[in-house]
């Protein structure tokens, strides 16, 4: 059945990207090889990094002819069947390089950040120290080839890219292998997805701290990394942009030399200038473009949509009662706390802090879902052999709301002075959710909208038995007795949950997972590109019965995952009054994604 007007608009949206001043490989030879790529949504310009070496000596024995220099390209690493194996370096002729500039005396002198840290070895089973190097320039991280096959990392596929230098006029096609590795940040472990290559960044020399730099470190209390001790270190990693974010703190401060060091989990770490007294060997590192001719947005769709696929085949489960999800924990993740005394404290908190009328709102709440089996109670003193975790509660009230007007939400993101908290252990999941403004644009372009909510939509997705221990929350058994242990209850969540990261993901994928097999796939494609976390918005040129019909073939959809679509609203006034009085929303304006709606002039208003 068709449900939605031929006429909507389709939303298409050009992205214009300049390779840093750079011409685009457009070579047409090239563009008609046919490849096997493997994109990530953050890869349509990428950077390798390129080692190039001049010391003072060289540089005043070739000073006519500076356009004939040679530099070796990086090898490049290809995963064939279970071996990783690296072809042959190769030379190539690069005119008009980016020119090297040598350290003299007295010349201010570059340093670049690095990181002494620990990964997990799979052939040791044990954690063992690296160096790293940080790299904002890079879209991508890498690992050497020599880490990768003296540890036995594990091959995940290849990815190839049309490869070419700045100032090349040819581009090459490069195939690098793809591997993962788990590397320690403070408290918590970063798994880290990356390519191999032969060659990284050689030697990287690191500044010497002054005296004066030192006494100032003291004195403030900063915790300097290991590898800031040394004089060279040879990286076996090189962290690009994609995870410089879970390791950096934000922080920065600059010292009497007038070095700045960064901080990150793992300590602070140098970079930038220094007034260096003696010359030595400059090194350089130099970028090349890495373009993909062959991708568009339809494989990064595509890809996207099998990553999801894949995720959710691993942990769905299809009972009677409805959809089970399991917790995608992290490989290697470090010890969980039971997280108890963090826990209670917030507890006595809350008790301390909220009016009486506040705390039965708690207690109502906790009540309503214990009857509804949301939550579960549990004697903390029977042994169990699944992990336990307490997790922090607070209210979070929403007076104007007609529907939910107290919510508690859980804090996963609650720990002990370093140590890992719930959402740390856990995978947050890709974002599947449709684009806000396309939604919006759609949203304007039909006739006649039609607005719902799915009740709840969170507590619908019930959780795997194994993980519910993680979700233990502790209240008040009577609220007009002391807060002791006896006066004490452990409850524990059956669904997934507000306040764990990885909750959009479980709800977004399982209800995408259920309409891929839902009979009406117009109708399942239409909901699913419309569906934002608990909110539907569609749209229809066609008459009130069509719209009707529409009602309740959306509510026969969710019906089958034991969801329920409520709060109906259009700018049909007719079909407003048609609508099942438990299903009509209480109001006519109403917020549409944040956005105030008024359903009486089909208009959105927002206040400037």
């Amino acid at each position: 059945m068709e449900f939605f007007a031929q006429r909507q608009r389709q939303l298409h949206a050009t992205l214009t990207q300049t390779l840093h001043s750079s011409r685009v490989v457009r070579d047409s030879k090239l563009r008609k090889v046919r490849v096997k790529v493997a994109v990530t949504l953050r890869l349509s310009c990428g950077f390798l990094l390129r080692k190039a070496s001049q010391d003072d000596s060289s540089k005043k024995k070739d000073t006519t002819d500076k356009s004939k220099q040679k530099i070796k390209t990086a090898a490049v690493a290809h995963v064939e069947s279970d071996a990783v194996q690296v072809t042959p370096v190769e030379e190539a002729e690069v005119e008009n390089p980016i020119a090297s500039t040598i350290a003299k005396k007295g010349r201010d002198a570059v340093f670049i950040p690095t990181l002494r840290t620990t990964a997990f070895n799979p052939e040791s089973k044990q954690w063992e120290e690296i160096s790293i190097m940080l790299d904002s320039g890079a879209d991508q991280s890498y690992v050497t080839f020599s880490l990768a096959n003296r540890w036995n990392l594990p091959p995940k596929g290849h990815e190839t890219f049309l490869l070419r230098t700045f100032g090349s006029e040819e581009a090459e096609m490069k195939t690098y292998g793809k591997t993962n590795i788990c590397i320690t940040a403070g408290a918590k472990n970063v798994e880290l997805d990356v390519l191999v290559t032969a060659n990284l960044a050689g030697k990287v020399r690191k500044a010497q701290l002054s005296e004066e730099d030192m006494q100032f470190v003291t004195e403030n209390n900063l915790v300097i990394n290991d590898d800031s001790k040394e004089e060279m270190i040879y990286p076996d990693i090189i962290l690009g942009c994609d995870y410089l974010g879970e390791i950096e703190t934000g922080k920065k401060v600059r010292l009497p030399s007038g070095l700045d060091i960064i901080g990150t989990h793992m300590g602070y770490t140098t970079m930038g200038k220094k007034i260096q007294s003696d010359p030595e060997e400059k090194v350089q590192y130099l970028m090349a473009a890495l373009t993909d001719d062959t991708c568009n947005g339809q494989d990064i769709e595509e890809k996207q949509k099998k990553e999801t696929q894949m995720k959710i085949q691993d942990t769905v489960e299809k009972r009677t009662d409805g959809y089970y999800v399991q917790l995608p924990y992290k490989d290697h993740q470090p010890y969980l706390p039971d997280n108890y005394s963090l826990a209670f404290k917030r507890l006595q908190s809350v008790h301390r802090n909220s009016s009486r009328e506040v705390l039965e709102k708690i207690r109502d709440v906790f009540e309503d879902q214990i009857k509804k089996g949301i939550i579960e109670e549990v004697d903390p003193r029977v042994v169990t052999e699944h992990r336990i975790h307490y997790n922090p509660h607070q209210p979070v009230l929403t007076p104007l709301k007609t529907t939910t007007k107290c919510r508690v939400v859980i804090d996963g993101s609650s720990h002990y002075k370093g140590k890992p908290s719930l959402n740390d252990v856990i995978h947050q999941g890709p974002v599947i959710l449709p684009d806000i403004v396309q939604m919006l644009t759609r949203f304007r372009s039909g006739r006649h909208v039609i607005i719902a909510d799915v009740e709840k939509a969170f507590l619908q997705v019930f959780l795997h038995e194994k993980d519910r221990d993680v979700t233990r929350v502790i209240w008040i058994r009577d609220l007009d007795q002391p807060l002791t242990d006896e006066n004490l209850v452990i409850y524990r969540f059956t669904r997934v949950l507000f306040g764990l990261n990885v909750s959009p993901f479980l709800l977004a994928a399982t209800i995408q997972y259920h309409l891929e097999s839902y009979p009406d796939q117009a109708l399942a494609t239409e909901m699913n590109n419309n569906l934002y976390v608990d909110n539907l918005l569609l749209t229809t040129d066609g008459d009130i019965d069509l719209m009707m019909e529409i009602y309740q073939q959306t509510k026969h959809a969710l019906r089958g995952m034991n969801m329920n679509l409520r709060q109906y609203l259009s700018n049909q006034k007719e079909f407003r009054g048609r609508i099942k009085e438990e299903d009509r929303a209480d109001e006519e304006d109403i917020k549409v994604l944040g956005i105030m709606y008024e359903s009486g002039s089909d208009q959105l208003i927002m206040k400037m």
